[in-house]
């Protein structure tokens, strides 16, 4: 008897833990945002001087899936996304005031796993949460250029924090990422890496769909 008790409750327990289980797909827009923008790049070895400026970045597109544990009306909520962004550099030779500057446009790739803690209070959610990064791959004219190379740091991580409005099946989210390191390690020029805007980060926007 007390072990079908046993049972029993275990299987309630069990029953109960999945119904708050959710999983689905979502897509949305972001845009980046850089709290540096200019940056003197003394090239004495080579008798270069550039100022580089880099621009607000355009907006991108991401996709992904998540799944949710929501527990009462606290839930932490995995994703896996796939991002595709853009971004801007003007390169300006500081020696040379008669050359106009040069624009450079950068789309790149990334898989983003944020893991978000979260709170639900009637139909809007709150949360925060890790972001780990994992840059794929960089598309640009500015690296047909012998003196710039891309060399990407493989993983970084940022924090996210946002809010939402939750309707069951359908489930909008508003979020900031905060990046935890330096926009620009991947670039490098003349052999040399620069780290450029400090702390770069994005504003997210995504619609949810439960399944």
């Amino acid at each position: 008897m007390k072990n079908f008790l046993f049972i029993l409750l275990a299987f309630i327990f069990i029953t109960q833990v999945n119904s708050q289980i959710s999983y689905g797909v979502f897509a949305g827009v972001q845009s980046s945002y850089f709290l540096d923008k200019y940056f003197y790049l003394d090239l004495s070895d080579r008798g270069d001087e550039l100022l580089l400026k880099v621009q607000n970045g355009k907006y991108g597109l991401h996709l992904g899936a998540f799944t949710r544990l929501k527990i009462a009306s606290v839930f932490i909520q995995p994703q896996l996304v796939f991002n595709s962004d853009n971004i801007s550099y003007t390169i300006k030779d500081l020696k040379d005031i008669d050359n106009p500057s040069l624009i450079f446009h950068e789309r790149f790739y990334s898989v983003t796993v944020p893991v978000k803690f979260g709170i639900k209070r009637s139909i809007f959610t709150f949360h925060t949460g890790p972001v780990a990064n994992f840059q794929l791959l960089s598309i640009s004219k500015l690296w047909k250029n012998p003196d710039f190379n891309s060399q990407f740091n493989q993983l970084t991580w940022s924090v996210t924090f946002g809010l939402g409005i939750d309707l069951a099946l359908i489930r909008l989210d508003l979020s900031i990422e905060q990046g935890l390191g330096k926009y620009g390690d991947h670039l490098q020029i003349d052999g040399k890496t620069y780290q450029f805007s400090k702390n770069p980060g994005r504003i997210v926007s995504s619609l949810y769909i439960a399944l």
